[in-house]
């Protein structure tokens, strides 16, 4: 698949479950592959961000994920999501080689323009909360987008893999609080 095909599929797939109205803005660092995307139906394997976002949010509903790693519980699970009004983007549209430093990010990302864009558009506003999902995420946008007077929640996460999932589970429901979130851990569809 080319670049072109793959950036218009996760696009599409993002689409998708774009919510009615942004309550939660997660941003991510970048695709892991053509092949493996947060909002793709069916990822077969290292799905790592989107296993720890749905744990957390509705462990109710993902219990059981892990094993049949189904589409339609995956769609169930981003529905979900959707409907809590949490939409996620990476901070780049396109997979990286390598993880990305804080500078290195920051210079290669146009996400500062695509947030503005955003609440240009009425899709966010100033209140809307925004959550980094990856360390070098926060350490690259947090302290800038709060400048430009984005709801940058101060909460550092870690990403979820290479030995991170339990700091994932300690951080990012405290982000979560921060960012007004109160339904945590009831398993509401």
């Amino acid at each position: 698949m080319t670049s072109k095909a793959g950036a218009t599929r996760r696009r599409n797939a993002r689409d998708k479950y774009k919510p009615d109205v942004i309550r939660y803005l997660l941003i991510a660092e970048a695709p892991p592959s053509e092949d493996r995307f947060f909002y793709f139906d069916h990822v077969g394997f290292a799905d790592n961000l989107f296993i720890g976002t749905m744990k957390v949010l509705f462990p109710k509903q993902f219990r059981g994920y892990i094993g049949q790693r189904s589409a339609q519980q995956k769609q169930r699970l981003l529905r979900s999501f959707q409907k809590e009004g949490f939409w996620l983007l990476d901070a780049v549209d396109s997979p990286l080689e390598h993880t990305a430093s804080a500078a290195q990010l920051a210079k290669i990302s146009d996400l500062e323009s695509r947030l503005t864009r955003l609440r240009r558009a009425g899709e966010i506003s100033h209140s809307t909360p925004v959550l980094f999902m990856k360390a070098n995420a926060y350490r690259a946008f947090r302290e800038r987008l709060e400048e430009l007077n984005f709801n940058a929640i101060n909460q550092l996460v870690y990403f979820p893999g290479n030995g991170r999932q339990n700091d994932f589970a300690i951080m990012f429901p405290k982000a979560l609080i921060l960012a007004g979130y109160r339904k945590l851990g009831n398993g509401h569809a």
